[in-house]
């Protein structure tokens, strides 16, 4: 494989996925760690988690081990269902822990293991069991521990911050170092707090250095090979990376592709589009000798679509001039069942739902239209775009507060969106609640966060009038 087609995202996010896959095992903190935020990501996980009742037959004696005490405190705080004579096990298991030195001259205990001192705050504050005694002997540790972990490393700082907050104990937010000087891990640490826990990234400060964060992210990623050293950090790469790149061509570039008329059939293109890019990229190196173009000026209206693909769009550029040049007809089809041709863009998802869109291209192309008659240049409205960001971060936040309480009423909805966007933003997501922007909302979002979503921004627009 050229370093060209290694440097793709999608290879490396291919690596890690399966790297994180060989790797795991659940009785270990930095795999269970994984699946906890593959958990508050809502992500899928590339591994099998094993039953409750699995965990569940632990000799009592092994949660007196601070690793295996946090790997299950992962466990309870992703809304395992255990028996309570189980939770009232993992319980003594923490009293025991409470009852040795935190902070050992060597340092060889879980405070100095950010991943063991997450996992097991985790689980003292979810678990129903645990004596309050127990956890206010956590609490001072956590609280005489602040300046212990200060001066270290920024990935074990922030996972710090996370378990002292998890049991109601303020650090000091941390002062970011210029992204530039941040590790690959520590840049993703970052970006998977922006992502996932909009209301932390914005209590810790994080939220005005993403763009920053989601630039050097990539750039490091596309000189630098991503070399896994462990499954918590492999899997927060996974994630930041993922979500990084999806968002740069979702968006392309702080726009969204709309249809006028037909937005949600665009919408659904530009989502598979975005999971499967790099095949397209490599499909095209692999096949090239393949390519034939009967219409040099309909290729190269493709370029400014296919420019969206970043690191993957040299290898594409490169081959679709060489192309060009032979005045060929061209015919491309990756393994997802994407076919390019001159006269058409036809795209089948392997999905269940399918998404067939065909368009002639003569002139700029902007967007790509499901069976559209006639030349068109689709473009996006200031307005729409805000709208479409406003809907998306919104239902973010309520899909982190459904993992975090999943029977939270209306009210409290509406309060904790309310409270994690900053009134600025809330300004500007306002001023496009302009004429047809429910059912826009409509069109953008998955259908259990609709309805509350419209009376969320509906409530601020009665609010503001």
């Amino acid at each position: 494989m050229t370093d060209a087609v290694a440097k793709s995202f999608g290879y490396q996010l291919n690596d890690l996925e399966q790297y994180i896959q060989a790797n795991y095992n659940w009785e270990s903190p930095e795999s269970a760690f994984a699946r906890y935020v593959y958990y508050r990501s809502g992500a899928t996980t590339p591994f099998t988690v094993p039953e409750d009742t699995v965990i569940q037959i632990l000799e009592p004696r092994r949660l007196q081990e601070a690793p295996i005490l946090a790997a299950v405190g992962y466990e309870i705080a992703s809304g395992r269902g255990f028996s309570e004579s189980f939770l009232e096990a993992w319980a003594n298991g923490f009293t025991r822990l409470a009852s040795r030195e935190a902070f050992p001259s060597d340092r060889a205990s879980f405070f100095f293991r950010p991943v063991e001192l997450l996992g097991i705050s985790l689980g003292a504050k979810n678990c129903p069991k645990v004596h309050q005694k127990d956890l206010i002997w956590l609490r001072e540790v956590l609280t005489s521990g602040e300046q212990k972990l200060g001066s270290g490393d920024l990935w074990t700082f922030i996972l710090g911050i996370y378990a002292a907050q998890s049991i109601s104990v303020n650090w000091k937010s941390p002062n970011l170092p210029l992204p530039e000087e941040m590790n690959i891990d520590e840049l993703a640490l970052v970006k998977w707090v922006c992502s996932f826990d909009s209301h932390a990234a914005q209590r810790f400060g994080f939220t005005q250095h993403e763009s920053e964060i989601d630039k050097t992210l990539l750039s490091r990623c596309i000189t630098t090979p991503t070399v896994a050293n462990d499954n918590s950090r492999a899997a927060v790469l996974y994630l930041s990376l993922k979500r990084t790149v999806i968002l740069l061509i979702q968006k392309s570039h702080e726009n969204y592709w709309l249809l006028s008329g037909s937005s949600s059939e665009l919408l659904s293109l530009i989502k598979s589009l975005s999971t499967r890019f790099h095949s397209v990229a490599q499909q095209f190196k692999f096949q090239k000798n393949s390519l034939e173009i009967t219409d040099g000026y309909s290729i190269k209206d493709l370029l400014p679509v296919l420019s969206q693909l970043r690191s993957d769009i040299d290898i594409v550029v490169d081959i679709v001039n060489e192309a060009m040049l032979q005045k060929c007809s061209t015919h491309i089809l990756n393994n997802q069942g994407t076919i390019i041709t001159a006269e058409s863009f036809t795209m089948n998802s392997n999905q269940n739902d399918s998404v067939e869109v065909q368009q002639n291209f003569h002139s700029s192309v902007y967007g790509v239209a499901g069976k559209v008659a006639g030349n068109q240049n689709i473009f996006v409205s200031e307005q729409r775009q805000t709208l479409a960001e406003a809907a998306q971060e919104i239902q973010e936040l309520l899909k982190q507060l459904e993992a975090s309480n999943p029977v939270a009423n209306e009210v409290q909805k509406a309060e904790f969106v309310q409270t994690a966007i900053a009134p600025e933003r809330k300004k500007r997501f306002l001023s496009a609640l302009n004429s047809g922007w429910k059912e826009a909302i409509k069109e953008i979002l998955d259908n259990p966060y609709v309805n509350v979503t419209i009376a969320i921004l509906e409530g601020w627009k009665n609010t503001s009038g």
